[in-house]
């Protein structure tokens, strides 16, 4: 998970959501030097062996479908 929020709010959220094992690593903004739509982030989460092609974004602003127009990666869109 990538998120402009921080550590303290993420967790707060997945837990309620009931969320908070399904995630392997969980970047905040407090571990990139650049937010979202700088793709800094996505730096920390891609494993080196996967193509870009394999990975989804799901997310609900401009920043994160600017994010993935940098990685030139596809993009769902979620409202609340």
């Amino acid at each position: 998970m990538w998120s402009s929020n921080s550590s303290k709010a993420i967790d707060k959220v997945l837990k309620e959501e009931g969320l908070d094992k399904c995630f392997k690593l969980i970047v905040s903004r407090s571990d990139v030097d650049y937010l979202k739509p700088n793709p800094d982030g996505f730096k920390l989460i891609d494993d080196g062996k996967t193509n870009i092609d394999q990975y989804l974004f799901i997310g609900d602003s401009s920043n994160d479908e600017g994010a993935t127009k940098a990685l030139g990666m596809d993009y769902f869109e979620v409202s609340f």
